[in-house]
């Protein structure tokens, strides 16, 4: 099912977008390193010790998740 959404984007379009996400991945992570800005951890946890697969999961789960991290950066990237 998740492969389903791309089908209904022409192969150029999906080059597009990809290369638009670099590029804004990019710009982001010049700019981290440049102000040496202290970023927070990805929170990462083997799932046979306790990972986070349980909460991945759930749409619940993910929202919770996409919270976190949206506070999380917001403290160092505040939204102008």
């Amino acid at each position: 099912m998740r492969g389903m959404i791309w089908r209904w984007f022409s192969r150029s379009a999906r080059l597009e977008a990809g290369a638009r996400f670099r590029r804004q991945h990019s710009l982001w992570l010049r700019r981290a390193v440049a102000e040496r800005r202290q970023y927070p951890l990805i929170p990462t946890r083997r799932t046979d010790c306790g990972g986070f697969a349980r909460l991945r999961a759930t749409p619940e789960g993910r929202a919770r998740a996409e919270l976190w991290w949206e506070l999380a950066l917001e403290r160092v990237d505040p939204v102008e």
